[in-house]
């Protein structure tokens, strides 16, 4: 059996193909210059993206460049060791010249990261340098100044270096993702027990395995939730794509039922193993009789990095997450201001109306 990028190959004449929804991504990933910020490089765009053989600077020259690129962002938070490449080579003459690097967050100088190297390959070879991640604020503002010193003296001995591509290796922390799908129910029922919201949250693990063991929601909507919604209750399972309706076969994550607090927010406690297949996570609850028609429910996970607490690695994003849509509650429908009971039959305007008219 071979996998090849979600097609899996059992032999001559038989592939199953797979398809996937949330896709887990490795424990390192490779990322590349972007953009070029600032700086004395010529044709310095070409030094963005992977390495082809185009390149940024100048050969058999006695000038020296430096240039600053901003790098992608990487899928995730990073940890440990973080590895920059910078593919570079010399000119024919006779001289060595020398790249240094250094770390840029957001346009601020963090550190030096290669001492001046030389460049002694005239077709190509890495300039290296690393950092520990724990040097940067946020992996989405990484840039990298590359320092090119050329060597002068005679035409002959005058020379330069060129680079083709700035390579960062990420090295990724171990982390869960919360995400989102469906939509909210249309309407729920004043007052109404068990009720599903619709939608789910979901969650899956770049790595290996943790446990999320505290879940925080918050309504955003119009309804007091302290007082009018209750009796919370969490279902989990895994899946592909996420159902449209409470599926069957779940596993409810919290064994005490949740209650919102004055902040319209409630906090459950469980145990819900979270691996590299998604987990979908249903909401169900109570509406009281107090609720107002009218009033609306939607859920949301206002910071999951916060808000969800797992047993290993952290959680992202930092950001809102909310299932799409709002639901309204609605009051059951009764007399109006004409219409009177009398001796357990109704009437409106004087007129004795069917039973069921007021249903």
């Amino acid at each position: 059996m071979i996998l090849m990028g979600g097609i899996l190959i059992y032999g001559p004449g038989f592939v199953l193909f797979r398809t996937f929804i949330m896709k887990a991504h490795a424990v390192t990933e490779t990322k590349w210059a972007t953009s070029h910020i600032t700086g004395t490089f010529t044709n310095p765009n070409n030094a963005i993206g992977a390495t082809d053989g185009v390149w940024a600077g100048q050969l058999n020259t006695s000038t020296s460049q430096t240039s600053r690129w901003a790098m992608d962002n990487p899928s995730g938070p990073i940890t440990g060791t973080q590895t920059i490449n910078v593919w570079a080579e010399k000119g024919s003459n006779s001289g060595t010249p020398t790249i240094a690097l250094n770390l840029y967050e957001n346009g601020t100088l963090v550190q030096s990261i290669a001492a001046a190297t030389n460049v002694t390959s005239t077709t190509g070879m890495n300039i290296t340098g690393t950092f520990n991640a724990s040097a940067i604020g946020n992996p989405n503002n990484v840039e990298i100044e590359v320092v090119e010193t050329a060597a002068g003296g005679s035409p002959s001995v005058r020379n330069s270096a060129q680079i083709d591509s700035i390579q960062w290796t990420v090295n990724l922390a171990d982390y869960i993702t919360a995400g989102s799908s469906g939509t909210h129910v249309s309407s729920l029922n004043i007052p109404s027990t068990s009720q599903f919201v619709g939608g789910a949250f979901n969650f899956i693990r770049n790595t290996s395995s943790a446990n999320i063991t505290s879940i925080k929601l918050h309504n955003n909507g119009t309804v007091n939730a302290q007082t009018n919604l209750s009796n919370v209750k969490l279902f989990y399972k895994q899946e592909v794509a996420c159902s449209t309706s409470l599926p069957s076969g779940t596993t409810q994550f919290n064994s005490t039922a949740g209650t919102f607090n004055a902040s319209s927010d409630t906090t459950v406690t469980g145990t819900m193993a979270v691996g590299t297949s998604q987990i979908c996570v249903y909401v169900t609850l109570d509406i009281g009789s107090g609720a107002s028609n009218g009033d609306t429910l939607q859920l949301q996970i206002t910071n999951p990095s916060t808000d969800i607490v797992a047993s290993a690695g952290t959680v992202s994003p930092a950001t809102t997450v909310a299932i799409s849509g709002t639901t309204t509650l609605t009051a059951p429908t009764g007399p109006t201001t004409d219409q009177a009971m009398r001796g357990g039959e109704y009437f409106s305007g004087g007129t004795k109306q069917p039973y069921y008219w007021a249903q």
